[in-house]
């Protein structure tokens, strides 16, 4: 514990003795790594304790005391192997050096007149301004976790809020570049889409994704290929002619937002056909999707929040089309 603070060398150099050595209380408390007697010769003052050490190399004496909220304990006290400044002073003013554990911090002294090193004249509580470890008030690591819990759900939501500017800026360029209104639903609004639409037999249904309040999308493969199918019942021809309107508008291709493949009609089965969207399958699905189900580090949301951004600025860009 007390190697690191590189206060004295066990060994001496070869030196006189100065003419009227100093006398200092000598003590080590139990576990600490090295020893200063060898800079001086120990008094026999009895049994009682501290003892006391004649210096050999020096008129200096130190100690070091070992400060925690509850008190001040004495680690070591003796004489220095040489004199140095500090020595010159006459009482023992204890000064910070190192923070060995959290809420404690030694302090050690230095002096220069007999058994100066006794006490200490005064030492600062632990965490005040000038002790090791005091750089102000610092959050318990359950504070941490909460706080960094709030700043993931903050950013998260903030990735549900680009997603719905983007949704929204794709409906509103829809109406710029068409003159005709979104088809609004009506008795005779679905009259001819199962003849429009071909049927893809090499269409296959695999699984259910997600189920909405207008289709329900599925993860399937054409000609092979993983692709996602948004599956519109009869009822909500008008929802379907709606965004397909929203997918087939010119430029509309950019690598983050979602490609679209064509349009068909059928279903997973006889009597669940109806008009189909089929898209980009992403392997990891919705963005909504993933985010309630994985938490994402930093780089990884950083990458998200750039593909939203991104898909954002295109979105916003000014497109003209035939003078409109």
């Amino acid at each position: 514990m007390l190697g690191s603070l590189g206060l004295w060398a066990l060994l001496p150099t070869a030196v006189e003795a100065p003419p009227n050595r100093r006398t200092c209380v000598f003590f080590e408390a139990p576990g600490v790594q090295g020893s200063t007697k060898t800079l001086g010769e120990l008094l026999d003052t009895g049994p009682e304790l501290p003892r006391a050490i004649r210096c050999l190399y020096s008129r200096c004496c130190f100690g070091i005391w070992n400060l925690t909220q509850d008190r001040a304990q004495v680690e070591m006290q003796g004489c220095r192997d040489s004199d140095e400044p500090g020595c010159e002073s006459l009482h023992c003013d204890p000064s910070p050096r190192a923070h060995p554990s959290p809420g404690s911090t030694l302090f050690t002294c230095s002096c220069g007149t007999d058994f100066c090193n006794a006490n200490y004249s005064h030492l600062p509580p632990p965490g005040s301004p000038g002790t090791p470890g005091s750089q102000g008030p610092q959050a318990a690591p359950g504070e941490s976790i909460w706080m960094a819990l709030v700043l993931l759900g903050l950013f998260l939501l903030l990735l549900l809020l680009l997603g719905s500017i983007i949704l929204a800026l794709l409906q509103r360029k829809n109406y710029r570049v068409r003159s005709e209104p979104v088809p609004k639903p009506g008795p005779d609004l679905g009259r001819d889409w199962s003849v429009e639409l071909q049927e893809l037999p090499e269409l296959c249904f695999s699984q259910v994704i997600r189920e909405g309040g207008h289709a329900v999308v599925w993860a399937g493969q054409l000609q092979g290929k993983l692709v996602a199918i948004k599956a519109f019942p009869p009822r909500s021809v008008a929802q379907f002619q709606a965004e397909r309107a929203l997918y087939e508008l010119p430029g509309l291709q950019h690598d983050h937002i979602v490609r679209f493949i064509t349009a068909s009609w059928g279903g997973p089965g006889p009597m669940l056909s109806g008009p189909l969207l089929v898209l980009e399958l992403h392997p990891k699905g919705s963005l909504y999707h993933y985010l309630t189900q994985h938490t994402s580090d930093w780089g990884s949301s950083l990458r998200m929040a750039l593909s939203l951004a991104q898909g954002l600025a295109f979105l916003h860009e000014e497109r003209w089309q035939n003078g409109s």
